[in-house]
Order: structure tokens, then sequence, then C-alpha cells
């Protein structure tokens, strides 16, 4: 009996300290607010659809290494002359013309056709990374989206403490007004009035803002959660974004869309070049 409680308070403490260490672990992750830089890493990181786009980009990249190589080489056994009828059928000694044969036969696609399969293989390695770059910049896009809608709804949200607290100063000014008879009773009601409709907006922004809180976790987590108490702050400084528009001119050319539009040309220019080489001839060696 001692033995059991000794093992059971073991195991116990070892559940302890494991709730202890995930505790820490947990609250030390989301004890640092959100950035906006680190919440587009965190998306990259988590999005199934990149992830995927990547193992399409290492199969390419296989595929590009394997072109262009000859074919593996085959190797033949059989019989010439082997006599099925006669006094000498269906014997491989009796008969002095029968022989044996055993190689090695090697094909070899003409020079063009292997050129072609190179080329065809580098374009749709390029169509892959420049599909996998747009899909990349439309997720930044989404992560920023719904990060700034969050950040901004929260400080909207954070002026409403300021409305109400004005909203009582002013019920109290008319209340004192009407008291010594300097207003009229109905312009007390003005200010219930305007903490109704200043309530139902702050309903109406709670709600939208609980809706961005659930779009950005979606986005940078990997584990997304209907949890509002687990997801992470925003810090309270908005992001300092600069944009040097010489620059986006000077690198228009090399824009996502525009690579994806060249690779296109470049994988329909390959194929092109693949159905012309079929109609040269191969040769085999053997």
């Amino acid at each position: 009996m001692d033995f059991y409680k000794e093992k059971l308070s073991r195991k116990w403490g070892g559940w302890s300290i494991a709730v202890v260490c995930f505790s820490l672990t947990y609250g030390h992750a989301y004890a640092q607010p959100l950035t906006l830089d680190t919440a587009l890493n965190l998306a990259e990181q988590y999005s199934p659809t990149l992830r995927a786009n990547s193992a399409q980009i290492e199969g390419a990249e296989n595929v590009v290494s394997a072109s262009g190589i000859l074919p593996n080489p085959k190797l033949f056994v059989g019989l010439d002359n082997y006599p099925v009828s006669g006094d000498a059928a269906w014997s491989v000694t009796r008969e002095g013309m029968t022989m044996q044969k055993i190689g090695v036969m090697q094909d070899f696609p003409n020079r063009a056709k292997r050129q072609a399969e190179v080329d065809l293989a580098k374009a749709e390695l390029g169509s892959a990374n420049a599909q996998t770059e747009i899909l990349r910049i439309e997720l930044r896009q989404k992560v920023a989206s719904a990060w700034l809608k969050r950040f901004y709804l929260e400080r909207k949200l954070a002026l409403y403490d300021e409305l109400f607290s004005e909203n009582r100063l002013l019920s109290q000014i008319t209340q004192t007004q009407v008291i010594s008879g300097r207003t009229i009773i109905a312009d007390a009601l003005d200010p219930r009035q305007e903490a109704t409709v200043l309530l139902d907006q702050k309903d109406d922004l709670l709600r939208d803002l609980n809706k961005a809180k659930l779009e950005l976790h979606r986005l940078v987590s990997a584990e997304p959660t209907e949890n509002l108490s687990q997801i992470e702050t925003l810090p309270d400084q908005a992001p300092s974004i600069y944009l040097d528009t010489s620059k986006l001119y000077h690198h228009l050319h090399q824009h996502p869309e525009l690579k994806a539009f060249q690779a296109e040309k470049q994988t329909a220019e390959a194929k092109l070049k693949q159905a012309q080489a079929l109609q040269k001839p191969d040769w085999t060696s053997n």
C-alpha cells in the first residue's frame, strides 16, 4: 500500500511539474503583444496553402534534376532460332542455329527532345515559384488587413469610455439645470437617449471586434480557437509603415503576377518545342 501511495505521488507530482511548465510556456507566449511583423511571419509559417506549394516546388525541383538524362538501360535475355517443329522441336541443344542471347539495351532520345524536357521542367518550376509568391503576398495582405482592422477597432472601443464619461457628466448637468429651473424636463432625457445609442454602438463594435480577433488568430495560429481569452493582445502603438514609391516603380517588372505570366509563356514555348522534338527519331544501342 505504501509503495502504491509513493508511486501515485510520483505520478501526480510529474503531472504537476508538466502543468506548471506548460502554464509558464503558454503564459510567456501570450504575454508578448502580437506585432504586425510577427503576425506576418507566423501566418507564412502556419499557412497550409504555402506548405502545400512548398511541397509542389520541391517536386518540381526533383523533376528538373531528373530531366534531360538518358533513360535507364534495359537488360534483355532470349533465344534465337528456337525450333518449334520437326525432330529438334522444343530443344535448345539439338538445333545448331539455336542461340541464347543476353545483353544490355540503351535508348537514346534525340537531343532536341531531352533539351525540351529540361526547358519544360524549368519553366514549370518557375511557374510554381511565381504562384507561391502570389499566394504569399495575398496572405500577407489578408493578415495586414485583419491586424489593422482589429487594432483600430480596439482603439475605437477605448474611446467609448470617454464618451460614456462625458454622457454621465452631461446627464448630471441637465438634471441640475432641471432642478434649478433653468431648463425643461424633456432636456434631461436627451443624455439618456444618447447613452442608449452609445450602448447599441458599443455592442455592435464588440461583435465586430470579436470577429476580427478570431479572424486574425485563424491566420497566425496553427490551432484556431473560439476562446477569446486565448487570443493574443496587440501593441498599444500603431506600426510605422513607410512606402518608397520610387522603389516600387523601378521594381514593377518583378511583380509576382508579371513573373507568373512570363513563366506561363515559357511553359507554353517549352511544350511547343517538346511537340516539335517528338517528330525527330530516337535510336537504340544494344
